[in-house]
């Protein structure tokens, strides 16, 4: 139930990164889109993390099996692939996807008080895309 609430927003960025403009949707080189879409996780997480969160915590394995997490790992790991061809990439999309989730937004933003600056945690979010990136 919690989930479908999120659905809408959750299809809102997958249309964007299928069809969107660049650099979140086609057009831009890998390490600009794998930017855009985590900058854009981000927020979604960030904006929603109280219903993310209790969707986890009433079942905290089921995001892995939803067709959207499917779609986001997919993407993440087609840009990483072209970033770092010798990688494995689905592996790769799985851990660079983990620290976007519900709890972690929650520990940085409402635990250690990040959103005092709340460019600080996107500053950062912005800095391990672009290491990933390189």
């Amino acid at each position: 139930m919690l989930l479908e609430l999120l659905g809408e927003r959750e299809r809102e960025l997958q249309d964007a990164v299928i069809s969107g403009p660049p650099p979140l949707g086609p057009g831009a080189p890998a390490a600009e889109r794998l930017v855009a879409f985590l900058l854009a996780l981000h927020q979604l997480v960030g904006e929603h993390r109280a219903l993310f969160l209790a969707a986890d915590e009433s079942s905290p394995l089921s995001r892995f099996s939803l067709s959207t997490y499917a779609a986001w790992r997919q993407h993440t790991a087609i840009l990483l692939r072209q970033l770092h061809p010798d990688a494995d990439a689905l592996t790769l999309a799985d851990l660079t996807l983990a620290p976007l989730t519900a709890a972690v937004h929650v520990h940085l933003l409402d635990e250690r008080d990040l959103d005092l600056d709340p460019k600080h945690l996107q500053a950062e979010i912005e800095r391990f895309a672009r290491l990933l990136s390189g």
